[in-house]
């Protein structure tokens, strides 16, 4: 280290005074990157751990957790365990449903249907008011459960301005519930569920409210202290074998691990992107260095004539990138824990459209999240600055003054690197065959990694290509300036390959997540238009998320069909369900009404009216794409359902195109649901009315029809249209706001490069002014480079944005999510937005244009 240490200042201290704006510069594309990726990975972590601390809270002091496969536990299993209290366990059962706030903005909370006798055993209830001389927990919490009472955590009732004795609004099965507020509590123990959005009732009342009469969400068991490993298994096993069909024991703790099997495929998607943008950041390191080591080569030549080694040189290039990364990381953490709030919407908003019903998660600062990034920035910007130590360590110092010697090995490398490039861009082909490790489609991820890692090894071969094809036309077309910039980009190989690599990868991005998310549009809207058939559809009202919150009684659904003019009603009504640990849906509806109107489009091209018939006739199911790519099943295929009476075993009739979930779902016809799992009423209904009848008289019919008993949403064909598209427009939000961050340290890597080329060639260009060119033709000469590297740098992330998209949608998402999407390019939003690149890119070579043209050309033939 001693030998190391004099040669920072030379080498590194005033290079760096010198160059102030291109490290700051270099700085801010690595902290753009990493407070991308910081924000995404603490959006990530927050709404996870704010699941996490739920389940934690509600699991309180159990050791087992009572599940069901199904739609609900029945409360006879609570006679099945009672051997267990002569064990020393406590057997605690509950309810656990989501509702609506009646006004304001929509928000949901979770109800928790409790047993005031034993759930102070598993959870603790600490009141805001204090507990009389003579008077208990226990005690209190018995006495203020009466029905269609509840206890309110204190910052929920604060914003909803309610104290003990006034009434809480709730919308639940599809009517307007009033809870009165029997006791307000402290934001601790019990209360800190779903972030202090949580409300306790008792059993009878949750089930009420939810038409959930005789069953039970989870029965949790607090063991006896002190039982060992072994006991605690024997005693797993025991409970096992005293449970019905379709129920389960484990530890707490799974509850956790399922949801973050569902939401793990949507959070590494998200988290890959944001490693793309990282890699555009620390193009900067690259570049920056690789200009340094040119800049430098004289002062590196000269420390070592005079004995420095090369490990000592290559280390100081080292610490160099090092301190960059170091510098940007930290810089990035800052600003991601500022965008943090901003992903956390939108990725906190499609988890709990489509994964999770529960409140809003709060940001929380994870640590591991923060440090993750931090490494990624750090690491990314050691290795990106490897090549260029290594280049250092090599200078020869007799060749130090040897104009040019560096660039012609630059041009020497060209075709070796076109070939590593192009083997790079076969293996990324093979990467797309393997199938999904894990239920993650990791080789997709590589191959999309590996297109932009050999079209960026492609970008010199492309330079010195298009610069010695178009040099003739381009000076027919623009004059001497337009080579001059070609004489640039070639002579300056080094600097201007990796400016266009890096643009590329910018706009690669960009193409890549256009072309998945408009194929995926436009393939979701012609799935609408062809399952959406009905005039009005209709669900419980209240609450923001997509996902049923609880389910319409069976009276809504005979109320409907007396409206006059309601030609036909199709309710639909599901559960949750899962499958070793993997959760699914088990859906109903009316198979003979379906297939009279074609309203369910097979994936394999099939009559739907023909599939149907033959379920409805023989009692088979149909499943959605996505259940068939998760469980690998196809038609022919038996699936186990967990019916009320023991597994049935049905056979799948057909697989259908469903992209309302990734779950995947089970279909059945609704009398063969309705006989397996004793459930009736639906979770949403399609009308179709009498020709005669507009939609929106038809609306107001049902309305009027239910005023008073029922609180419903109805919604029209198209306004139901325009909501599904609005949520997932609300779904790819985030990815937009990556492309734009790609782009912008993309096109700040192109000014960063032109900046220092126009500073290398001062000398270049003070020799051009003495020859006679003027100030204006010399600012051209520099903005038609900067066209040159928008031009190639847009050519070459198109096509490798092309390749990227192709593998989105037809490898990532396929294994993802199950979906099969059709290619639909947006052709007209690429070329709207190319042309705002390009235009990005010209405007940022103002100021070096403006500075080559200021050069002195007296001071510079001075210096020389």
């Amino acid at each position: 280290m001693s030998r190391v240490a004099p040669l920072f200042g030379p080498l590194l201290f005033r290079p760096l005074r010198r160059d102030r704006l291109r490290f700051a510069l270099t700085v801010a594309g690595i902290a753009v990157g990493v407070a991308t990726m910081a924000a995404i990975l603490l959006a990530n972590a927050s709404v996870l751990a704010s699941f996490s601390a739920t389940v934690d809270v509600v699991a309180g002091k159990a050791g087992l957790t009572v599940l069901a496969d199904g739609p609900g536990i029945p409360e006879e299993t609570l006679e099945r365990l009672s051997w267990l209290r002569a064990r020393g366990v406590t057997v605690v059962p509950a309810v656990v449903a989501t509702a609506a706030l009646q006004g304001g903005d929509g928000d949901v909370v979770e109800i928790l249907g409790i047993d005031p006798v034993t759930d102070p055993a598993v959870r603790d209830y600490r009141f805001a008011s204090r507990l009389d001389a003579e008077e208990t927990t226990l005690g209190r919490l018995f006495a203020v459960f009466q029905r269609n009472s509840v206890l309110v955590p204190a910052p929920l009732a604060e914003r909803l301005g309610l104290t003990e004795g006034s009434e809480l609004g709730v919308f639940a099965g599809g009517a307007v519930r009033r809870l009165r507020v029997a006791g307000i509590l402290r934001l601790e123990g019990a209360a800190r569920a779903a972030a202090g959005s949580v409300v306790f009732a008792d059993i009878a009342t949750a089930q009420e409210l939810f038409s959930r009469e005789g069953l039970l969400d989870r029965i949790d068991l607090v063991l006896p202290e002190g039982l060992n490993d072994a006991d605690r298994a024997a005693l797993e096993e025991s409970v096992r074998d005293s449970l019905p069909p379709g129920v389960t024991v484990g530890r707490p703790e799974r509850r956790t691990a399922t949801v973050d099997r569902m939401v793990r495929s949507f959070r590494v998607n998200l988290t890959a992107l944001g490693l793309i943008a990282l890699l555009v950041g620390t193009y900067f390191v690259y570049s920056t260095l690789s200009i340094s080591v040119l800049r430098r080569r004289t002062d590196i030549g000269t420390v070592r004539a005079l004995g420095a080694s090369s490990r000592s040189v290559f280390l100081v290039f080292l610490a160099e990138g090092a301190a960059l990364g170091v510098l940007g990381s930290l810089l990035g953490l800052v600003l991601g824990a500022g965008m943090a709030k901003a992903a956390l919407a939108a990725v906190g908003g499609t988890a709990t459209d489509f994964y999770l019903t529960q409140a809003a998660p709060s940001l929380a600062l994870e640590p591991r999240a923060l440090a993750i990034a931090f490494l990624a920035g750090l690491l990314t910007s050691i290795l990106s600055a490897l090549a260029p130590a290594l280049e250092a360590a090599h200078v020869d110092p007799a060749s130090t003054f040897r104009h040019g010697s560096v660039e012609a090995s630059r041009r020497r490398a060209v075709k070796p690197l076109a070939i590593a490039g192009a083997f790079l861009l076969l293996l990324a082909a093979l990467a797309t065959r393997p199938g999904p490790v894990g239920g993650l489609p990791l080789f997709g991820f590589a191959a999309v990694f590996l297109v932009v890692a050999g079209v960026s090894l492609l970008a010199p071969f492309a330079v010195t290509t298009v610069a010695r094809r178009a040099d003739r036309l381009a000076v027919r077309l623009l004059g001497v300036e337009a080579r001059i910039a070609r004489a640039n980009l070639t002579g300056s190989l080094s600097r201007t390959a990796v400016a266009v690599a890096a643009l590329s990868m910018g706009i690669s991005m960009m193409v890549a997540v256009a072309v998945m998310v408009g194929s995926f549009r436009a393939t979701v809207v012609d799935w609408v238009s062809q399952t959406l058939k009905a005039d009005l559809f209709v669900a419980p009202e209240g609450g923001r998320s997509q996902r049923a919150l609880g389910r319409l009684p069976e009276e809504v659904v005979t109320l409907l069909e007396r409206v006059p003019g309601v030609a036909s009603v199709d309710p639909f009504l599901s559960f949750e369900a899962t499958r070793d640990g993997v959760p699914f849906t088990v859906g109903s509806g009316r198979f003979a009404l379906v297939a009279a109107h074609g309203d369910l489009p097979m994936a394999d091209g099939s009559d739907t009216r023909e599939v149907l018939a033959r379920a409805l006739s023989r009692g088979e199911a149909v499943v959605s794409e996505p259940y068939a790519v998760k469980f690998g099943v196809r038609t022919g295929d038996l699936v186990t359902l967990p019916a009320v009476d023991g597994p049935v075993t049905l056979r799948i009739a057909g697989v259908y195109r469903d992209y309302s979930n990734d779950r995947g779902t089970i279909t059945i016809d609704r009398t063969l649901f309705r006989r397996l799992f004793r459930m009736d009423g639906a979770v949403s209904l399609a009308l179709r009315l009498d020709p005669a009848l507009s939609p929106e008289e038809g609306r107001r019919r049902i309305l009027a029809a239910a005023e008073g008993r029922f609180a419903l949403r109805v919604q029209t064909n198209a306004s139901l249209r325009d909501a599904a598209l609005a949520l997932f427009d609300r779904t790819f939000a985030v990815t937009y706001a990556l492309e734009a961050v790609a782009i912008a340290v993309a096109v700040l890597g192109v000014f960063s490069t032109l900046l220092a080329l126009v500073l290398e060639r001062r000398r270049e260009i003070g020799l051009l002014r003495v020859l006679g060119a003027s100030s204006a033709r010399i600012s051209r000469a520099v903005r038609y480079e900067a066209a040159a590297l928008s031009t190639l740098g847009i050519a070459l992330g198109v096509f490798a944005g092309g390749a990227m998209g192709w593998i989105l949608i037809h490898v990532v998402n396929k294994q993802s999510f199950g979906w099969t999407i059709r290619t639909d390019v947006p052709w007209g939003f690429l070329a709207g937005a190319l042309a705002l690149v390009a235009l990005a890119t010209l405007s940022a070579a103002g100021r070096p244009a403006r500075l080559a043209a200021a050069t002195d050309a007296a001071a510079v033939l001075k210096e020389e």
